[in-house]
């Protein structure tokens, strides 16, 4: 303590001993410039900068700075300890750097800038925090699982991103250890996760983020005039704390403001005391009796049925959960237009008892019965209730025919046995089933399952009393050769044989033996193919294995493909083919093989190279992969002398309507309504019209011919081989909806919204085409004389035109909507 004292009043008397010395006497601060020269006869450097203040928004900025004395060969050097200042590059003159939008409050940094014998100078870098708009948020119209958010930016030009995410899924997204709740970086990790999702859709569909975010209109908005959003949710769950989320987002997908929240809680699900018990009676090989009774005579409820495999794999929650979304779904539909959820409910919901009989179920399987009480909102409101555990019964034996199953070959690909009844009369069936498929189903379900599979493809005049699906007396079977079953390589399959009487029911008792295929082995079997026949589209191959026996594939791809799995001495990487190809088939490439000489077609592009590959297959190629190039031929536009021409106009459906409500009365008031009259010369064989997205959409498919493809089926676009097709074109006013697109035509011309597209042309007897026709079409809900934009069509007046001779050249069009 005395040292501590002792030590101020030192400094105190120092203090006032400064405090009396003379102006003269104080001490002087070193000028630089008059320091001594470092070397004899030259002047120090004397480097100088001023301190900067940058934009909030992000992009390069400069530091100017001067060099009086420079020393030959040495450079101005420049360092920062800001970790938001990026890529300092010294040029004569100046120092540039990169900084990013400025989404936190203002910020500072030092950037030292340096030379030798120079005093370093120290630049003051001000970034200020970037002016974000705002917006005024709130939720209404708060249900269950509905919600209605309204999003009112406070200006008028501002493009933002908006969702409703849990506030437990939020917390985890944002990071609440780095950022504060108000600070500009509070919901970073959010945003980028947001991001994310907007990048893999715009890959997932092809389309840039801009196109991407242009679609979202249930995310995204764009605004020009300062508009609320009123966004309805109707996928949230009761009982959970939510916020509303909103932020700028530009369409490159930059944050151009810090995010702004609002939490709200949707209704909570009230739950019952209501009870359900129940019991089944009547119990047959596919069915029963079942009678369920309630404790609340008002309480609604609802029941299902799983069978042991699925009541083991599932608790009883998931799988009351997994009803209710079944039920939802179902509505949505199925009947959404005709009633609401809650009316469907009325429908499907049971009230005090209730009594079923339930059929089609499977012999021999134990069967839980569940219920639960549900609201009419459809939430469930108890607990889960087993009411009934029971097990169908097995058929009687009719007739004591048993079965020895003996395995005569493996194969990789097949497997023969004799089955040899012990009463010859006896009419049975054979299957071989992958027991990894089907592992969870007994013999007397699969049985059953079979029965049924034969029940659906049984087609008059056969019936189970005359198909040859069935044997009698001693047979040597292969499973693929004889009876169309599948294998692969190295599985175990069940073999079954049972007796089936002329009704279709089981007879007998079930035999089963389980056999494995074998391992795949290498081939010198050698494969041949030729071009037969083919077309722009479609193509005809003939391909001749040197053995009868053994299985092969083919599969066709553009050479480009092909040869870019090829190795530098033109020998083919089958390895990776393979793969590529069991990627492509999943777990049905056993589908696409084939034996002995077929005649293989396919379709494929026009004017476009193929390589044809063919090979042995059991599980994997079993030859080398024999490949084979061809051409296909160019689409025969401008070959044939017949042709045709159209003329078209476009109508609002409601001024429609307001000459013929009853005609018109399914359309939408907005729906855009297309009257297409097309004139044919020369007398084609067949003429095509479509109206599809454009062929930019399809460039990865084919362009041209992809929307050719479609237009030849009379199911999806109009031709001459329909007379008349009512429906209507809904393109979206504009090509899409209302805003700014990225639409790029294949000429390189960029139009201001994505457009729809007509192709057209006519054939002649000889398959070969007139000239194509092909037009954009943007749809304008303006009046004609009011639309100048190029592809732009505004609207028609409405005139009746429907009620002409039935012989009228006119088509009212149908295209499928942009999704």
């Amino acid at each position: 303590m005395m040292k501590r004292n002792r030590f101020l009043s030192l400094w105190a008397a120092a203090a006032v001993l400064l405090a009396a010395c003379s102006p003269a006497e104080q001490p002087i601060t070193p000028d630089p410039s008059q320091e001594p020269d470092p070397v004899p006869g030259e002047l120090r450097p004397i480097l100088s900068a001023s301190d900067v203040t940058l934009e909030a928004t992000g992009g390069t900025y400069s530091i100017p700075y001067t060099l009086q004395n420079p020393i030959d060969g040495e450079k101005v050097t420049a360092t920062t300890m800001a970790d938001w200042i990026y890529g300092l590059t010294v040029k004569e003159g100046e120092v540039s750097f990169d900084v990013d939008h400025n989404f936190r409050e203002e910020v500072q940094a030092t950037v030292t800038l340096s030379y030798k014998n120079a005093l370093a100078v120290n630049v003051t870098v001000t970034q200020p925090r970037f002016d974000f708009p705002e917006f005024d948020l709130s939720v209404k119209d708060v249900g269950y699982n509905t919600a209605t958010a309204v999003i009112t930016p406070k200006s008028h030009k501002t493009n933002y991103f908006f969702e409703i995410l849990s506030v437990s899924a939020t917390n985890k997204k944002i990071g609440l250890d780095t950022h504060k709740p108000g600070e500009m970086g509070y919901g970073e990790a959010l945003y980028q996760d947001d991001l994310d999702f907007l990048k893999r859709t715009a890959e997932a569909n092809n389309l840039s983020l801009h196109m991407t975010l242009h679609h979202l209109g249930g995310m995204y908005k764009m605004t020009e005039n300062g508009d609320p959003t009123e966004m309805p949710y109707s996928t949230l769950s009761p009982g959970v704390d939510y916020f509303l989320i909103v932020y700028g987002m530009d369409h490159d997908g930059n944050r151009t403001s810090a995010i702004n929240f609002l939490q709200f809680s949707t209704k909570s699900v009230v739950m019952s005391d209501q009870t359900l018990s129940g019991s089944m009676s009547k119990i047959t090989q596919n069915g029963g009796q079942l009678n369920i009774t309630s404790s609340d005579q008002h309480g609604t409820f609802y029941w299902t049925y799983v069978d042991e495999s699925d009541y083991q794999s599932y608790d009883l929650k998931t799988i009351a959960d997994n009803m209710m979304k079944n039920l939802s779904y179902d509505w949505s539909q199925n009947y959404a237009g005709q009633m609401t959820y809650g009316e469907y409910l009325g429908y499907v919901l049971d009230k005090g008892s209730a009594n079923y009989s339930l059929t089609e179920l499977l012999m021999g399987t134990t069967y839980h019965i569940l219920a639960w009480g549900v609201n009419m909102e459809g939430y469930i409101t108890t607990e889960i209730f087993e009411i009934a555990t029971f097990t169908t019964l097995v058929p009687e034996v009719k007739d004591d025919c048993t079965f020895d199953i003996q395995v005569l070959k493996t194969e990789s690909m097949d497997i023969q046995v004799r089955v040899t009844p012990s009463n010859p009369q006896t009419r049975y069936y054979v299957a071989f089933i992958d027991d990894a498929r089907y592992s969870k189903f007994n013999d007397y379900q699969m049985v059953n399952k079979i029965i049924d599979m034969e029940n659906g493809r049984m087609t008059p005049p056969t019936t189970w009393a005359n198909t040859p699906e069935l044997f009698t007396g001693t047979q040597d079977i292969w499973g693929r050769k004889d009876l169309q079953w599948r294998f692969d390589p190295e599985k175990t399959y069940r073999v079954y044989a049972f007796g089936i009487d002329a009704e279709g029911t089981l007879s007998t008792g079930i035999a089963r033996l389980d056999a494995t295929t074998g391992s795949p082995e290498a081939s010198a079997m050698t494969i041949t193919a030729n071009l037969v026949e083919s077309t722009w589209h479609t193509v005809k191959f003939h391909i001749t294995p040197d053995n009868n026996e053994e299985f092969f594939m083919p599969f066709l791809a553009t050479r480009e493909v092909i040869d870019s799995y090829r190795y530098k001495d033109g020998s083919l990487m089958e390895d990776a083919i393979m793969a590529q190809i069991m990627d492509i088939y999943e777990d049905e490439a056993n589908q696409y093989v084939y034996q002995g000489p077929i005649d293989y077609e396919t379709t494929w592009l026009p004017d476009t190279e193929y390589t044809l590959l063919v090979f042995g297959y059991a599980g994997t190629n079993t030859t080398p992969m024999y490949d084979f190039t061809f051409r296909s031929p160019a689409i025969p536009f401008d070959k044939a002398s017949c042709d045709l021409s159209y003329t078209y106009e476009l109508f609002l459906a409601k001024d429609l309507k307001a000459l013929n409500a009853e005609m018109w009365s399914r359309y939408e008031d907005d729906d855009c309504v297309m009257k297409i009259n097309i004139q044919t010369t020369g007398d084609p064989a067949h003429w095509y019209w479509g109206i599809w997205p454009p062929k930019e959409n399809f460039a990865t498919s084919g362009g041209i011919a992809h929307l050719m493809s479609l237009i030849v089926q009379p199911e999806l676009s109009g031709n001459n081989l329909v007379d008349k097709r009512l429906g209507f074109l809904r393109p979206w006013w504009y090509g899409c909806d209302q805003g700014p697109a990225d639409f790029v035509t294949e000429d390189g011309e960029q139009l201001p919204y994505r457009p729809w597209s007509i192709t057209a042309y006519a054939e002649d007897a000889d398959g070969n085409f007139g000239s194509l026709h092909y037009d954009l079409f943007i749809p304008i809900p303006k009046p004609k004389a009011e639309v100048t934009g190029k592809y732009e069509v505004g609207v028609s007046e409405a005139y009746d035109f429907w009620s002409a001779p039935a012989s009228a050249d006119y088509i009212i069009a149908t295209a499928p909507r942009l999704q």
